[in-house]
């Protein structure tokens, strides 16, 4: 049993006893003696761990068989639904949520998958009416049902006026497009069509047109938009795939999406939104939408891409093998984003990536990068710039991408090479001269070496507009600036401010409690160092630096 978990255990069975109103606590005074046996209880607890932990699939396994908590227990049938659900068992979870009341059916997350297994089963009237009565969460949830709505009611029998203001504008035109796609209205269709590809930020819709072309044996004109799309969006997986796909005549993707049924299309909406709430940091819900998405349409594998991506960012011991060997089939970039991301979180090793990279035909720019950013993150400088040597030559383009002279510029200035830093620094900027990052990371590197002060602020200036003042490093840099110019009054404004965005950047806490001294605000800058070596972040260096701020002052 893992050590961690058994003291999660013995802490959470020490809460309920001290707990007198926690929902689940009359477990231990329930009547029927097999609720109070000691591995029931600990399968329970199990299971309520292992279901926060977002481990579903063991979850699962410790919950089954303490169905007698059914009526009893509202946040069991709660987790072992959820556990159902994620696990990809819908038709059980659903049996299971029908012996429930009405008023909790309609609860999320129950209604919708109550929902998901009435379209499965045709029944499309009963599928519109388990969302109908559902009771407002939050906008973005709102959305999602008005959109289920919006195509259920294609099929159901019922006549019903939906009074929906949108909330996305984006959200909008794209159900608008499928839906003139389902309904084959190719007048509709060209019109939403040209304003998707007009947008870089939807470029999964990018791929779906372009998806529609290949069904149409439109194959150059699906090149056409891919490469137009890849241009803005060289990290998308999907384009790279397709685009590799329909050149060599593979057009296993075109079974992935048939935009005449409509199953396909509810997966697409609640795969969109599983991926909103999975940017908002909601995974569950996430895991949720997109568990359901894969039930309706199980053929868009490389929507199993966000399951592998919940793994990693649930921090999983073991990645689900069964989805890794799926999106490794799907083509040579999903296997290599997989062993990337695998490498990054230390489940590989870089030789294994670099024998894939000796034998790979397309995207070898990018494959390099890769492995030199890998090597940047770990502070292997020098081997990270032999990697962005081979991305440079590896491609004819003269002015690559200003992200190769920055991170170029990073290694050589770590390496104490200043001269080659600041010279990449340059270009990266050439370039492409509003990226706010480049900009704070060369003026402020001219701060630390007493150079161009006055452009160093401007730049400074320029940078945190850019950021629209979002970000506490970059407005720090800009207040520092001030500091080294004497101008302590407007220093403290700016580094005050870093220091409310910045709560956990040590060296914003160590030049705030600087500006606060020289305003002769001693205990106040005491404090806040103070505080500075409180922050798990602090170096042995940094440390020693602040302590002998605190007692002997600037």
């Amino acid at each position: 049993m893992n050590i961690i978990l058994k003291k999660q255990i013995i802490l959470t069975i020490i809460f309920i006893f001290l707990s007198t109103d926690i929902v689940f606590s009359n477990i231990f005074t329930d009547k029927n003696d097999r609720l109070k046996s000691s591995k029931f209880m600990t399968k329970y607890l199990y299971g309520t761990i292992l279901n926060k932990r977002s481990d579903f699939l063991n979850s699962q396994k410790y919950l089954s068989g303490l169905e007698d908590l059914k009526k009893e227990h509202e946040l069991f049938n709660l987790q072992y639904v959820i556990a159902l659900t994620v696990n990809g068992d819908i038709k059980k979870a659903s049996r299971y949520i029908n012996d429930f009341d009405g008023k909790l059916k309609s609860r999320f997350p129950y209604n919708l998958v109550l929902f998901t297994q009435f379209i499965k089963e045709k029944k499309f009237d009963k599928a519109i009416n388990t969302i109908s009565k559902n009771s407002k969460i939050d906008p973005l949830y709102d959305e999602l049902i008005f959109s289920l709505k919006r195509w259920t009611i294609l099929k159901s029998n019922l006549t019903k006026d939906f009074n929906h203001k949108p909330l996305s504008k984006q959200v909008d035109l794209i159900n608008n497009y499928l839906i003139s796609s389902y309904l084959n209205n190719e007048k509709d269709m060209s019109f939403y069509e040209k304003i998707i590809i007009q947008d870089n930020s939807l470029h999964r819709y990018h791929a779906l047109i372009a998806l529609n072309k290949v069904s149409s044996s439109k194959n150059k004109q699906a090149i056409n938009i891919l490469k137009n799309s890849l241009e803005n969006n060289r990290n998308s997986i999907l384009l790279k795939q397709l685009k590799i796909n329909i050149k060599n005549n593979k057009n296993n993707f075109i079974n992935f999406y048939d935009k005449n049924k409509l199953q396909d299309n509810l997966a697409e909406i609640l795969y969109l939104f599983a991926g909103f709430y999975f940017d908002r940091g909601e995974n569950q819900v996430s895991q949720i939408l997109l568990s359901l998405s894969n039930y309706l349409n199980p053929k868009f594998l490389s929507n199993y891409l966000l399951l592998f991506e919940h793994d990693l960012k649930n921090n999983n011991q073991e990645v689900n093998q069964k989805i890794i060997n799926i999106l490794r089939n799907i083509g040579e970039e999903y296997n290599w984003y997989i062993n990337y991301q695998l490498l990054l979180n230390n489940k590989k090793k870089p030789n294994e990536l670099i024998s894939i990279l000796k034998e790979t035909k397309y995207y070898i720019y990018e494959k390099n990068i890769d492995i030199a950013n890998f090597y940047r993150y770990k502070k292997k400088y020098k081997k990270a710039l032999k990697y962005y040597r081979f991305a440079e030559n590896s491609t004819n383009v003269p002015n690559l991408s200003w992200e190769l002279y920055y991170y170029k510029g990073i290694c050589f200035e770590r390496l104490d090479k200043w001269n080659k830093a600041e010279k990449n620094f340059l270009k990266s900027i050439e370039v492409s001269s509003n990226q706010f990052r480049v900009i704070n990371y060369l003026a402020y590197s001219w701060l630390e070496r007493g150079r161009n002060l006055d452009k160093a602020k401007k730049m400074l200036y320029k940078a945190n507009e850019l950021s629209e003042w979002k970000y506490g490093y970059v407005i720090d840099s800009l207040g520092w600036a001030y500091f080294l110019n004497q101008n302590y009054e407007m220093a403290e404004k700016y580094l005050k401010l870093a220091y409310e965005k910045a709560p956990y950047e040590v060296e914003v806490y160590d030049h705030y409690g600087d500006v606060l001294w020289k305003l002769n605000k001693k205990l106040q800058a005491r404090y806040i160092w103070k505080n500075a070596l409180k922050l798990n972040s602090i170096e042995k260096k940094v440390k020693k630096r602040i302590e002998k701020k605190i007692i002997d002052g600037l």
